[in-house]
């Protein structure tokens, strides 16, 4: 009887066992699942949702932050207004966040290969200076730089960094922009061969160079020569490839040999030393762009049209004081030409310049519309009229006279708020277009130049300023009426 109980005992302690072996593998079951649930957990409150968004959506939010590194040409819009060596700013505070962001930004080049160099400012040393470019460099990989260099005045750090930057990267430089003194120019083209150039911003004071470099640059088109550039460092470039050229306070004597010319700006705010008079004029077949910018009143002519003939023009831009208005009797008939853009202003005027605030607080600008007038008539194919500045009123009412050469005209722009008086010439215009038997235009747009916060207020103000009986008549002509809260521009050729 007790062998039989002890028996029973015994297996009731087996069975004891078995059963704590069992809750034990199921208790280090649970724990291995809490475990896991604990590191899912601190996974998750390590990562922000930032860091789940994919590498390719990073790199497109990325270049928003980086904005030039999108952009092209040599314009100084299109490069950082601060420092590229200032590590306060993007994109170097884009690879300081985390290890994630940090991988995805070195491995962006497009991020690093936009580069502005101010030298001579700030407190930065010569080495500081070039483990900045250095670091750039390398992270931009291989691919086509654009670099952005300014310097006022001769330096040796300066011209170390420039001889530096010539010999390691010029090679690779896409669009430069170059404002600098003769000698670190020189230093900067010494090598001659730019196989990458495409377009140059050309900006050298000092004082002139007796011996000329020849650059070879294959695949340079578009150039911008502003004051002193190529006069005070004699540079030879390859002007029959040159197929946009700017003109800034220097002469047009090398446009004669830009055979491929499509597109050509003239910029000049002083009387122009360099300009010499001409034998021949110039003709420029493939020119189809031509934009005219007088920042100050001088003279009383347009040398363009004296010196060059356009049989191809399409599209013209004049931006001028009020007071230059003459220079309108030099314009051609151009029956090549569809659009126009006509600027007159007072905005530049000299506040100190006593005679000429006289001078134009006695213009007429009733008469000062009528040479614009008669320049936009003898463009009889015109399709595209854009008015901005002063005697935006006065031209439309001018034209409106003499309605029957702009047979062809579809589109009227306008920058500037609409007034009751824009109405008026507008209507003027267009029963003088229908008494001439021509078809009713196609848009009136009204451009604001941004200053808006909203379109919408834009819009709403415009309507109300111009009245009912405005819109309405446009209406009935078929004639919609827009309102653009931007600047307007004419396309340049590609």
């Amino acid at each position: 009887m007790t062998d039989t109980l002890l028996s029973s005992l015994n297996c009731e302690v087996a069975r004891i066992d078995e059963e704590i072996n069992r809750t034990l593998q199921r208790l280090d079951a649970l724990k291995d699942s809490q475990g896991i649930a604990k590191s899912k957990i601190r996974e998750l409150q390590g990562h922000s949702a930032a860091q789940a968004i994919p590498d390719d959506v990073l790199r497109e939010i990325f270049e928003y932050c980086v904005p030039w590194c999108r952009m092209s040409g040599c314009g100084s819009d299109s490069f950082p207004e601060n420092s590229s060596l200032d590590s306060t700013l993007a994109p170097w505070t884009i690879s300081q966040v985390c290890r994630n962001w940090r991988s995805v930004a070195l491995s962006h080049p497009r991020l690093w290969a936009t580069w502005h160099i101010p030298l001579g400012s700030g407190s930065n040393t010569f080495q500081s200076h070039l483990h900045g470019i250095q670091v750039l460099r390398v992270r931009s990989a291989g691919i086509p730089l654009r670099l952005s260099i300014f310097q006022t005045r001769n330096s040796r750090m300066g011209s170390n960094i420039v001889h530096w930057l010539s010999t390691h990267c010029m090679s690779r430089v896409a669009d430069a922009h170059v404002t600098l003194p003769k000698d670190s120019a020189e230093t900067l083209f010494h090598l001659h061969w730019l196989p990458s150039l495409t377009s140059l911003w050309l900006s050298v004071h000092g004082t002139e160079s007796a011996d000329p470099i020849e650059l070879r640059t294959p695949a340079l088109r578009q150039v911008h020569r502003a004051c002193g550039a190529l006069s005070s460092i004699m540079v030879e470039l390859p002007w029959h490839q040159i197929t946009h050229y700017t003109s800034e306070l220097t002469s047009l004597e090398c446009v004669g040999n830009m055979q491929n010319l499509r597109a050509l700006t003239i910029i000049r705010d002083s009387e122009d030393p360099f300009r010499k008079p001409v034998s021949q004029r110039i003709e420029l077949a493939q020119l189809t762009y031509l934009h005219i910018n007088e920042m100050m009143s001088f003279g009383e002519t347009c040398d363009a049209f004296q010196l060059c003939v356009f049989p191809s023009i399409h599209t013209l831009v004049i931006d001028i004081p009020v007071s230059m208005a003459t220079l309108f009797k030099d314009v051609p008939a151009l029956p090549t030409l569809l659009n126009i853009s006509i600027s007159l202003s007072t905005d530049n005027v000299d506040m100190e310049d006593e005679d000429y605030l006289e001078l134009v607080e006695e213009l007429d600008l009733a008469e000062i519309a009528k040479p614009t007038a008669t320049a936009v008539r003898r463009a009889p194919n015109l399709q595209i009229l854009h008015l901005a500045g002063d005697a935006i009123e006065q031209v439309i009412y001018a034209l409106a006279e003499q309605a029957g050469p702009l047979s062809e005209l579809k589109d009227v722009c306008i920058t500037g708020s609409g007034e009751q008086q824009t109405a008026k010439a507008l209507l003027s215009l267009i029963n003088g277009r229908k008494m001439a038997g021509h078809s009713n235009l196609e848009n009136i747009t009204f451009y604001s130049n941004g200053q808006w916060e909203h379109d919408e207020d834009w819009a709403y103000e415009n309507q109300m300023v111009l009245g009912a009986f405005f819109l309405q008549y446009c209406a009935n002509d078929g004639t919609e009426v827009c309102y653009v809260n931007d600047g307007h521009e004419f396309d340049i050729p590609c």
